[in-house]
């Protein structure tokens, strides 16, 4: 019974193991991509075997043909990964990219994906339409309208979305757009963006803490309303401008005399020696006089 003892240990070791390889297997896990709305070739194969935690490297869209549709990427979950991008296994289950490409719809716009946001790089639209931002392009929010998109374009109107971060440096300059509402989410609007158009009204957002150089330069506003948000009014944000009404914020910081347009200089200055306080100022009879 002594020598038979060992050897039932040995037995009883080995398929202790034998079993704890096997539940190991079954933590293995595949990954798969899927050719989505491709009209031809075939999808990468990720021979790999990975565990939970293991870093995925993004494989590159095989020979996959989508006529002449843009690859975009691999979208898992509602994101978009390049080739090339780590991804974390987190999963207890297999999981599967799917191509994503260009929609193929007739777009006068172009955009490229950075990480989870889309930025409109390019307008090829007629000159002198209505334009509304898409909110969003391959199930991603569009925040960025790119630096010149529209420039010369002569826009006579824009509609913004909730989504929209950041408006590019003359994006809409030498346009012919008459009234314009910028969206809450805005948070950043580039030197000249609206510059040289025909605004008559322009209402400005909650997210914006400035209003950069030449902005709004050149065009036919003669009241403005800053959220109390806004602190800091940059060079020429408003030159050329009839402005006789303003409504700011406490403590705003008029960089100079061309902020606010023609009568600006005479705004900055009384506006600066009474302490910068909040308020609703009127140009009368040469004179800015603050409401009571």
């Amino acid at each position: 019974m002594k020598r038979i003892l060992p050897f039932i240990l040995i037995f009883i070791l080995m398929f202790s193991l034998a079993a704890c390889l096997a539940d190991q297997e079954k933590y293995f896990y595949f990954v798969y991509y899927d050719k989505g709305s491709s009209k031809s070739g075939s999808v990468p194969i990720d021979k790999k075997k990975y565990n939970q935690g293991d870093t995925i490297i993004i494989l590159d869209k095989g020979n996959l043909i989508n006529e002449n549709y843009t690859f975009l990427g691999w979208m898992f979950n509602n994101n978009l990964y390049q080739p090339g991008d780590e991804f974390i296994h987190d999963y207890k289950r297999d999981i599967c990219f799917t191509a994503s490409w260009d929609d193929g719809k007739d777009s006068p716009f172009e955009f490229i994906i950075e990480g989870n946001e889309v930025k409109i790089i390019k307008y090829t639209g007629s000159s002198g339409a209505d334009i509304i931002i898409p909110s969003r392009y391959s199930d991603i929010p569009v925040t960025e309208i790119g630096n010149d998109v529209f420039r010369n374009k002569s826009i006579k109107s824009v509609k913004m979305f909730e989504s929209l971060k950041r408006i590019g440096a003359f994006s809409f300059a030498n346009c012919s757009i008459t009234s314009l509402v910028i969206p809450n989410s805005a948070e950043i609007i580039g030197a000249g963006a609206f510059q040289n158009n025909e605004l008559g009204t322009v209402t400005f957002g909650s997210g914006l803490a400035s209003i950069p150089i030449g902005a709004f330069g050149g065009n036919n506003l003669t009241s403005v309303s800053l959220p109390a948000n806004i602190k800091k009014i940059e060079n020429g944000a408003f030159f050329d401008n009839g402005i006789v009404q303003i409504k700011i914020g406490s403590g705003a910081e008029i960089i100079n005399d061309t902020s606010f347009g023609i009568y600006g200089a005479a705004f900055k200055e009384i506006y600066d020696e009474s302490g910068k306080p909040a308020g609703e100022f009127n140009y009368i009879e040469d004179n800015w006089v603050k409401k009571p």
